[in-house]
């Protein structure tokens, strides 16, 4: 019989268990039933579980004792995928941390039981063809004994999922536990207007493998775009795999007064996954740029830019007389550019543009370019960089 690709993902349901079977997959391109299958366990707690000594167990006479040697942890909060096959070429790409043997499962009817050392049973999910199977919606499902059919699939889960090879539904990665578990649980987000800008509040309950954070916003005139991220600003990184609350905050000082701005935040996790959270929109009311400064900071945005980037800029409060600003644009060459600024300035925020050009009006090309801005005896250069 061809062999059908199917996986299963399901979340953590209100059950005792601390191992959960978060996934199977079956591989419809693979030689024979010793390539292409794998399943991966989660595990809920805190603490790493060893399940060296488990048993592995069909809906018929296969099984499988796990005998590793030694321990083998699935670590806190995480998972562990074990499959017939190690070689990753013949096993869908995915390498597994054990491999069993003696367990085929069935296309049609079958289950996969998971018991612990002292023969236990700790989870156990199952399935049959229903009336349209080899559809996903056509199958019926078991958890721990308990049927639903497709119409009722959420019955016995938080959210469930089965989904085909090319099937809009294909959710196909190990450790990511399916769309109902997120790198990041985001338990708030605001943004308000303050004195200096639009302040940027969220919390997360949980994170898991997150390497940080990135924030964008969009205008009427405008599409997304990138405002900042964990790579400029240490703030944003994330914490990794915790599973208590974190406050993260960020004041967007790029604004200007009377304009909405709407923001995005996202998530990227050690894979490089982006996870997207809701937006929020928000009218700056005040003029950021009235706002005494207290340091001398620059930023520019968007950077990377095309055609133009904002350069902002504060002269921090002095002696009674207003400093001499310079702002020139150099190649990486050492070059000077443009100069866009040679005057001075009270204390304050500033702004100007740079639209890519040079001191002649003529477009430079793309690349990257320094921005030197000096405030009296202090000097500061930022790195623009122009898309072409």
């Amino acid at each position: 019989m061809k062999k059908l690709l199917f996986l299963l993902i399901l979340s953590i349901c209100t059950l005792n268990s601390q191992i959960i079977i978060s996934e199977i997959i079956q591989n419809p391109n693979a030689v024979s039933d010793v390539n292409g299958e794998w399943f991966e366990v989660y595990n809920s707690t805190g603490s790493a579980i060893d399940i060296n000594g488990w048993t592995i167990h069909d809906n018929g006479s296969d099984s499988h004792v796990i005998n590793n040697g030694g321990p083998l942890n699935v670590p806190a909060d995480g998972f562990l995928v074990l499959g017939r096959n190690s070689n990753p070429v013949t096993n869908g790409g995915v390498t597994v941390s054990y491999q069993y043997s003696g367990i085929l499962l069935s296309n049609s009817d079958d289950e996969l039981i998971l018991l612990d050392g002292s023969l236990t049973e700790i989870d156990r999910v199952g399935w049959d063809g229903g009336p349209l199977f080899p559809d996903p919606t056509g199958a019926s499902m078991y958890f721990n004994g308990t049927a639903t059919d497709d119409n009722n699939i959420g019955s016995n889960w938080t959210t469930s999922t089965i989904a085909w090879a090319g099937s809009a539904g294909d959710l196909g990665s190990p450790g990511t536990q399916g769309e109902s578990s997120l790198p990041v649980e985001l338990s708030s987000f605001t943004t308000n207007p303050v004195s200096c800008g639009i302040l940027l509040e969220w919390t997360t309950e949980s994170e898991i493998e997150n390497l940080g954070f990135i924030i964008e916003r969009k205008t009427a005139e405008t599409d997304w775009r990138e405002t900042i991220s964990y790579k400029q600003d240490e703030s944003l990184l994330g914490q990794g795999t915790v599973s208590f609350p974190t406050d993260y905050e960020y004041t967007d000082k790029l604004v200007q007064q009377g304009n909405t701005y709407e923001y995005r935040l996202a998530d990227v996790d050690y894979n490089g996954v982006v996870t997207y959270h809701a937006t929020r929109e928000v009218t700056v009311d005040n003029n950021p740029l009235a706002t005494i400064a207290e340091d001398f900071t620059v930023m520019a945005y968007p950077n990377p830019f095309n055609p133009s980037t904002t350069i902002r800029y504060s002269v921090p409060v002095g002696t009674g007389h207003d400093p001499s600003v310079k702002m020139q644009v150099y190649d990486i060459t050492g070059k000077l550019i443009t100069t866009l600024v040679n005057e001075e300035q009270p204390s304050g925020w500033h702004e100007i543009q740079w639209n890519g050009t040079n001191q002649n009006d003529k477009d430079v090309p793309g690349g990257v370019y320094l921005s030197r801005i000096t405030v009296g005896n202090e000097v500061k250069t930022n790195k623009l960089i122009l898309l072409k």
